[in-house]
């Protein structure tokens, strides 16, 4: 897949286009995305994602980084992706000059998929009846996508991230079409679970990333390919600092190799308790062994992520 950010030249010709800020990648833009796979299959049309930059803004988590993001859209079939910022100059910039410059110059689109709400240009003027009169003009057709439903309530990123911040990670899946995950790298942290013979993973996740509610959770952990259970930490780590530095700590079950540096993903399966303050190092070691049993009889319910008809997983992990 090819990327495209800030200040480079697309110059792409026969593409069928889908357009919007694509935060998480949920069951409702993976139906935008599948229809672009059909216009490749029937017409040759090459996938575009054309996302909104918003990462910058202050105070605004994501729930997927741009590398996140990424690698869903590889792993979905599409062949561009394109990360268009959203600053002064781009915000000024009039619906009909974005579809004359961007999506009918820069793009090639012959094809143009989106919801029904989409908004775009100065003063977000440009609509999806906006695309369609201009499409004659620019010789290209548009297809919009009735928005998708969970519980008769569209999904949006924004009741996802509710969903998050509760705790609720079914509720998250079911409107993600996959487990939530992380991806970080892995450094050296405090190494006291070392102390008390339960190694622990602490991963460098970007900042502007939406973390669980704080807990502790069973996960399934991805290093170097393969996959292996795994319990998680998201939090202070009250019984062992003060500095109320919130941070993503993995025990890996059965996995003993030095990684530091490694990425590695993190997919949340469930949620096993808050995180709370014990009395002494002996008697959080007993409630992690305790969890980590949980973790052990655990079965997983279907794949990590589900496109389509077919299950399958991210091909960096294949």
């Amino acid at each position: 897949m090819q990327i495209y950010t800030t200040g480079d030249n697309i110059g792409l010709n026969g593409t069928a286009v889908t357009l919007g800020k694509f935060d998480g990648l949920h069951l409702g833009h993976q139906e935008l995305i599948r229809r672009l796979i059909q216009e490749k299959k029937q017409s040759g049309l090459s996938p575009v994602l054309f996302s909104f930059d918003t990462a910058k803004r202050k105070g605004v988590s994501s729930l997927t980084t741009f590398r996140e993001r990424a690698q869903l859209c590889e792993t979905f079939g599409i062949e561009h992706m394109v990360l268009f910022p959203v600053n002064e100059q781009t915000m000024a910039m009039s619906a009909e000059d974005f579809i004359r410059e961007i999506l009918a110059g820069e793009l090639g689109a012959r094809t143009v998929v989106t919801g029904p709400d989409f908004r775009f240009g100065k003063d977000r003027k440009g609509s999806v009846d906006t695309l369609i009169r201009y499409s004659n003009r620019f010789d290209y057709s548009v297809i919009t996508i009735s928005s998708c439903l969970y519980k008769n309530e569209k999904i949006s990123s924004s009741r996802i991230k509710q969903a998050m911040g509760q705790g609720n990670l079914k509720e998250a899946e079911n409107m993600l079409g996959y487990r939530y995950f992380i991806i970080g790298t892995v450094i050296k942290g405090r190494q006291l679970g070392r102390t008390i013979g339960i190694r622990t993973l602490n991963l460098a996740v970007e900042k502007n990333k939406l973390l669980p509610l704080q807990g502790v959770y069973g996960t399934t952990a991805v290093i170097d390919g393969k996959k292996y259970k795994s319990i998680t930490n998201i939090g202070t780590c009250p019984t062992v600092t003060d500095n109320g530095a919130v941070t993503v700590e993995t025990h890996v079950l059965d996995f003993e190799e030095e990684v530091y540096g490694s990425e590695a993903a993190v997919y949340f399966d469930f949620y096993i308790r808050e995180e709370r303050k014990f009395e002494n190092l002996e008697a959080l070691q007993r409630q992690i062994c305790i969890d980590i049993e949980r973790v052990r009889e655990y079965v997983p319910h279907g794949a990590i992520l589900r496109f389509a008809e077919e299950d399958f997983e991210f091909k960096m992990h294949e």
